[in-house]
């Protein structure tokens, strides 16, 4: 698959996982849920029903489809972000991680030969 081009060894590597053991017995659940009939009504293969199942099965690929998009864009702004500001980033998580410690720190010093002290 390393010589196949991106697109297609994406399909061939979703076409895999569709057709695994986990994920193929999901299907008949799967299209009863988004048409809202029962696998039986879906076997007479009536017109009218199978544009509905096909209506349904649009609508959500289009809305799973706009969150995940939505998604990936809001996580390449945020990985843009940290990547232009890494440096001040770094100093502010450094202050942070110092007063955590002094915070934690006892507040009176321990004499005890193993740190067992309490504050």
């Amino acid at each position: 698959m390393a010589n196949l081009p991106l697109p297609i060894a994406a399909f061939v590597a979703g076409l895999v996982s569709f057709l695994s053991p986990c994920v193929l017995p999901l299907v008949p659940g799967y299209v009863s849920l988004i048409s809202g009939v029962g696998v039986e009504e879906l076997k007479d293969q009536e017109a009218s029903l199978l544009g509905k199942v096909m209506l349904n099965s649009i609508a959500f690929i289009i809305g799973f489809s706009i969150v995940f998009i939505t998604l990936g864009a809001i996580s390449t702004e945020v990985g843009q972000f940290t990547a232009r500001y890494k440096a001040l980033l770094a100093q502010i998580a450094g202050v942070v991680i110092i007063l955590f410690g002094l915070q934690s720190a006892p507040a009176r010093p321990c004499t005890a030969p193993i740190n067992v002290c309490t504050a």
